[in-house]
């Protein structure tokens, strides 16, 4: 098999893991999808900074007080900004087309948790450091799609923490990682899967529109 029919069977199967079984991973596996991340492109050139300091990895063990410490952070601070998009569509119903689907989103959360949190093995999280112009956020997808290509190639789970951005301005969060303020944030939970995949999508695409120009 080459490396192009690799790379498609890796983007095929990938999936959004939404339960985990507890186990840990294997050191060498989690050490690989960690320097993933360091191989997705930097968004350096509006930092002016050396590349070690623009991009910076947290991987919390799932069940260590460090992970409880964020996972508390993370659930306060989303029922925190719940409660004021919550008020604010109240008082402007007319935002609900646009932002009711992420109101429903967060108040879900804080009624269930992310039960990852507790069943992962790890909780990883990406600092980017934010420059003029902005384009943390994109290195900072390209980051997690680095590892979550990596964890499938490992045939590990990964799920998306999207709530992790609302962590950038937490001033708790940031002392947690001793990480000054002007860094975005993502993260993500890996581990081992709960239960197998569905079928491979192959053939998903076959039927989409691509207009040349």
């Amino acid at each position: 098999m080459n490396r192009s029919e690799t790379l498609r069977e890796i983007m095929i199967e990938r999936r959004s893991t939404r339960s985990f079984t507890g186990e840990t991973i294997d050191q060498a596996v989690l050490e690989d999808v960690l320097k993933s991340v360091f191989y997705a492109p930097y968004a350096a050139a509006s930092t002016g900074l050396a590349l070690r300091d623009v991009r910076k990895v947290y991987a919390f063990r799932i069940g260590s007080s460090s992970m409880e410490s964020a996972r508390d952070i993370l659930l306060e601070t989303v029922a925190a900004n719940a409660g004021k998009l919550n008020t604010m569509l109240r008082i402007l119903p007319f935002f609900r087309p646009r932002m009711g689907l992420f109101a429903r989103r967060l108040n879900m959360i804080v009624s269930n948790g992310i039960p990852s949190l507790h069943k992962g093995s790890f909780y990883i999280v990406v600092a980017e450091k934010k420059g003029f112009p902005s384009v943390a956020g994109h290195s900072l997808s390209y980051a997690m799609q680095n590892m979550w290509l990596a964890a499938t190639a490992h045939g590990i789970g990964f799920q998306l923490i999207s709530a992790t951005s609302l962590l950038s301005k937490s001033r708790p969060f940031l002392r947690l990682l001793q990480l000054p303020y002007g860094y975005q944030l993502d993260g993500c939970v890996i581990g081992v899967p709960e239960a197998a995949h569905a079928e491979a999508r192959d053939g998903v695409a076959d039927g989409c529109t691509v207009f040349m120009k």
